[in-house]
């Protein structure tokens, strides 16, 4: 299961504060992007009503994943490959430093660390499919479905992120520093953080879609959860002794 964004109807998710205000960070997620050849806004922790601050992952238009940050410049790092249109791309960013990012796509191709020194104001709003242009404007919307979206407030390892494109729920990583985390099953509206930290997303407007992920779904199936081959239940709860809990 995943949600799927319609660039067309100009949809997102939107909390109305910010899920992290600072660096270190790093924003993950899975989807699939119709074009190769677009500009997508994945996620932004930003301002509401202006480009000048704010933590980015995206999909530039020649394909890569892109880390920006904005404040007093703005800096990005783009990883070293390129996503296919209409096949699952797992993307993450991580800003480790105000001098700092680096962008990989499917858990490597990682590109050339930036160093260019951003300090970043304040910054209110977290967004999924979409980035603010002005007060009420969003532009360069995902389209696509997307699935697995999360917010730590530290800088995960290489090795961390190469674990989550494996297919490692994010509950598993760094999991006293993870901020949100958005399973994006689209049974519910407001779409659950199923970090426990409350930090639920406002729907406008993409819905549930049945699209096979690489992961088997995280999400609930008649109210049971599912079995990767290794045995470990990732959807609703941990098998323990034969029982799910």
């Amino acid at each position: 299961m995943a949600r799927q964004f319609t660039a067309a109807s100009s949809q997102y998710l939107e909390r109305a504060a910010a899920v992290v205000t600072a660096v270190p960070c790093t924003l993950a997620c899975w989807y699939k992007p119709v074009s190769a050849g677009a500009l997508y806004i994945l996620m932004e922790v930003s301002l509401v009503d202006s480009t000048s601050d704010g933590f980015l992952i995206y999909q530039n238009s020649d394909g890569t994943i892109v880390a920006a940050q904005r404040g007093s410049a703005t800096a990005t790092s783009a990883s070293t490959a390129s996503v296919s249109s209409g096949t699952w791309a797992h993307a993450c960013v991580v800003f480790s430093a105000i001098n700092l990012r680096a962008a990989f796509l499917n858990g490597g191709a990682k590109g050339a660390a930036d160093v260019t020194s951003v300090t970043t104001g304040t910054v209110n709003r977290t967004l999924l499919g979409a980035q603010y242009v002005s007060a009420g404007t969003k532009n360069a919307f995902l389209d696509g479905p997307m699935c697995d979206a999360a917010i730590w407030n530290v800088a995960l390892s290489d090795a961390e992120v190469a674990s989550l494109a494996s297919g490692t729920s994010p509950l598993s990583i760094q999991a006293s520093n993870l901020q949100a985390y958005w399973k994006l099953c689209g049974d519910a509206s407001p779409e659950p953080d199923a970090s426990g930290n409350g930090r639920d997303l406002t729907v406008v407007g993409p819905t549930k879609v049945d699209n096979p992920t690489p992961l088997l779904s995280r999400c609930a199936v008649a109210g049971v959860g599912r079995l990767v081959a290794d045995g470990r239940l990732v959807n609703q709860g941990i098998l323990k002794g034969g029982l799910i809990q």
